[in-house]
């Protein structure tokens, strides 16, 4: 009979993005495997071959109210279905599915951490409450996986778990789709995108929300354009129906506006190729991260990168070898850092190659997918 094992997240994003290529490798003849989220399109219902998937509406808002619901109605999933293993996504996803997990008499149930959602620019006291709920849950959960290796050894040092439950796997990118390119290449990318090939693009991939550090950016981006007649800025991303907040949408308008030939504006991406590969310098300037995704797959196509001082984008960029470190929430830092690059192309090539090669020896899919799905192999098998 084959073993149980379900993967719990709060919205379809999540499962595209961090969950459905770990499923893609797991053995279905020895597993059954179920999914379960909230479908951003209740009439666009997500297929994968031999994957059950379950409609539930998990906000991602923290209220009590919130949880108690979630908790109930994964409760009722988990008891009927009776899962060997649970693995759990995001933190308010994780946190009602661990107690449901827990209340349904699951035996293992594994916190996949994309990155703790404290951090050290976070106010200490909220700081201390998150970490404290943490953990408290943690006497809930079986096992760890963390995607950042920093997160990792501070699991580790307070104690969450003994440290033979707590496991770092990292994060992967497909070597085979982001890869760098040639000259002629980078040239047709921009063209294909309405941009000159003498245009120096700054780009940006990632949701529009403030804590991305879109808007130290947008500033960045205006002192620059006072200094250099052909750089450009390149954003894609959208937000999800799940985030909060207008000013993002208003500011970004704004400097179109503003700036009409200077600011592209793609929107959200199924395929975010074409965008890197028309870019000369990648930026990320995020308040708060775990292990970015973008960075990473910057990095693969040969781009030197601006990103914050922060857990997971210091772990990644090696300052100074890679790309730049600034500090986060200050455009000023930023815009320096960009400068920095602007200035010196040669800068640019040999950050750019050096992050090639850590990237595809450290960050390649393969090899981080072959570690998570042997340890859920492992994890299942001791059930």
């Amino acid at each position: 009979m084959r073993k149980k094992i379900c993967l719990v997240c709060s919205v379809q994003f999540t499962y595209e993005k961090f969950i459905k290529d770990i499923i893609e490798d797991l053995p279905k003849e020895d597993y059954e495997i179920s999914c379960v989220f909230n479908w951003n399109n209740s009439k666009l219902k997500p297929i994968q071959k031999d994957v059950i998937f379950k409609d539930i509406d998990l906000k991602r808002n923290a209220s009590p109210i919130n949880i108690i619901r979630s908790i109930i109605k994964l409760l009722v999933y988990f008891k009927t279905h009776k899962f060997d293993l649970i693995q759990v996504h995001t933190p308010i996803a994780a946190l009602s599915a661990r107690i449901a997990a827990k209340l349904a008499g699951c035996k293992c149930i594994v916190y996949k951490i994309h990155g703790f959602y404290f951090h050290e620019n976070m106010p200490i006291l909220k700081r201390y409450i998150h970490i404290m709920i943490e953990i408290l849950l943690a006497k809930i959960t079986t096992k760890f996986y963390l995607v950042s290796g920093e997160d990792t050894l501070f699991a580790r040092m307070i104690g969450m778990k003994n440290k033979e439950d707590i496991f770092y796997i990292g994060n992967g990118i497909n070597s085979e789709l982001f890869k760098p390119i040639n000259f002629e290449e980078k040239c047709q990318a921009k063209t294909d995108l309405g941009l000159r090939k003498e245009d120096l693009v700054i780009g940006f991939v990632a949701r529009l929300v403030e804590e991305k550090g879109i808007l130290e950016l947008f500033d960045a981006f205006r002192f620059l354009i006072n200094d250099y007649k052909n750089v450009r800025l390149l954003i894609c991303g959208s937000k999800l129906k799940s985030d909060y907040g207008s000013s993002i949408d208003v500011q970004l308008k704004l400097i179109k506006e503003d700036h009409p030939e200077k600011v592209i504006n793609t929107g959200y991406l199924d395929n975010t190729t074409l965008a890197y590969n028309s870019m000369d310098i990648f930026c990320l300037p995020s308040w708060r991260e775990g292990m970015p995704y973008t960075v990473l797959e910057a990095m693969m196509c040969g781009l030197p990168v601006v990103t914050s001082d922060i857990r997971g984008c210091r772990e990644v960029v090696i300052n100074h070898e890679t790309g730049l470190i600034c500090k986060p929430k200050d455009k000023f830092s930023l815009y320096k850092s960009l400068k920095y690059l602007v200035d010196n192309p040669d800068k640019r090539i040999n950050y750019g190659k050096r992050g090639y090669l850590r990237a595809k020896n450290n960050y390649d899919s393969k090899l981080i997918k072959k570690k998570e799905i042997d340890l859920l192999k492992k994890h299942i098998n001791l059930v």
